[in-house]
């Protein structure tokens, strides 16, 4: 049997990769596996554009089904410096959330806000709060931004936080991120009241950028 995947694809085709019917529009190139050998690039077998949510073919008295618009929903690695990728992140006052571990290693997740500087995610959060204490503990965390209405999309930035307690530059970054999020005439009030004694300045800088930013074209 062959079995093809890929974001919002499942098929399976009893005969093996031959059987696949040849519909050769705007191709779109799944990785594919024979059995449990995963097969290279130059064996990949080639769909085309199919918008129904289930299409099904029939080839030789066997059939494959495709699910979901295979050719249009894919993430790819890009990078924060992308223009579509820094203009998604920057937009508005889209939130991101972050994810970290507690001390005895379950998974959290919690918003935060944010701002794009100089190839990193700048944001704000207290030493003693619990993502404060696990980003002193490991440096290594993620943070996802999406956008929840159609075309719905996301950006996920994967990286290594550097902390900072400096007082000149905690007060620079919390009134930044309040302009962007309480506005320009609130951004001083909401800046000084965040950067006080125990709050740290948090930069992602980026070891990984996946992103899909239109999952439903």
């Amino acid at each position: 049997m062959a079995r093809g995947w890929g974001v919002g694809v499942d098929l399976a085709v009893p005969g093996g990769l031959s059987d696949l019917p040849q519909h050769a529009v705007e191709p779109q190139f799944l990785a594919v596996e024979e059995g449990d050998v995963a097969l290279g690039d130059a064996q990949r077998v080639k769909i085309s554009d199919h918008p129904e949510s289930t299409r099904d073919f029939a080839s030789a008295g066997r059939s494959a089904r495709i699910r979901g618009p295979a050719d249009h929903y894919s993430d790819r690695m890009t990078s924060i410096t992308d223009p579509e990728v820094n203009a998604f992140l920057t937009e508005g006052t889209r939130t991101g959330v972050l994810g970290f571990t507690s001390a005895d290693g379950r998974p959290l997740v919690t918003p935060v806000w944010f701002i794009v500087e100089d190839g990193c995610i700048v944001f704000n959060t207290g030493k003693e709060t619990a993502k404060g204490r696990s980003l002193a503990r490991d440096r290594r965390t993620t943070i996802c931004a999406d956008l929840d209405v159609p075309p719905y999309g996301f950006v996920q930035v994967q990286g290594n936080a550097e902390l900072s307690e400096d007082p000149a530059e905690l007060l620079r970054t919390a009134i930044a991120i309040a302009a962007r999020y309480m506005g320009a005439d609130r951004a001083e009030e909401f800046g000084k009241r965040n950067a006080v004694p125990g709050e740290l300045v948090v930069r992602l800088r980026p070891t990984k950028v996946i992103a899909a930013l239109n999952v439903t074209a």
